[in-house]
């Protein structure tokens, strides 16, 4: 009896998490960088091209959409959807192509604030080829 409880919870925990997931890999494929500022925290940590800096919600967002749209994204995808037990948080991976073939890996690390999940901090880095 146990393990089916744990195995329900288990299920529950990856069906919420990877929901998670994907409404942000909606946000940034639709390029809804409105509602993603909605979802940041009021100081979200910023790594760019390894350049850090501590940044408004807005400024974040400004950042991050400047860094896209120069990027030009023909393609996204999903690498990792998960949580660490430390400061309750969740994270997100994603990966996004363009049509010469160069890539782009971009984290979201979201905290709990209350008793909602922030972005606490968002980092893109080129992939390695």
């Amino acid at each position: 009896m146990k393990n089916v409880i744990f195995i329900a919870i288990s299920f529950i925990l990856l069906s919420v998490s990877s929901t998670y997931g994907q409404d942000y890999m909606s946000l940034l494929n639709d390029q809804d960088y409105e509602s993603i500022g909605q979802y940041a925290n009021d100081k979200v940590n910023l790594e760019i091209d390894r350049k850090k800096s501590l940044e408004s919600a807005a400024g974040a967002i400004k950042a991050l959409r400047a860094k896209l749209d120069a990027f030009k994204p023909t393609k996204w995808s999903s690498v990792h959807n998960g949580t660490s037990e430390e400061n309750d948080a969740k994270y997100f991976i994603a990966e996004v192509y363009n049509s010469a073939g160069d890539g782009l890996r971009i984290f979201f690390h979201l905290e709990a604030v209350g008793d909602t999940k922030k972005v606490s901090s968002i980092r893109i880095r080129d992939l390695l080829k």
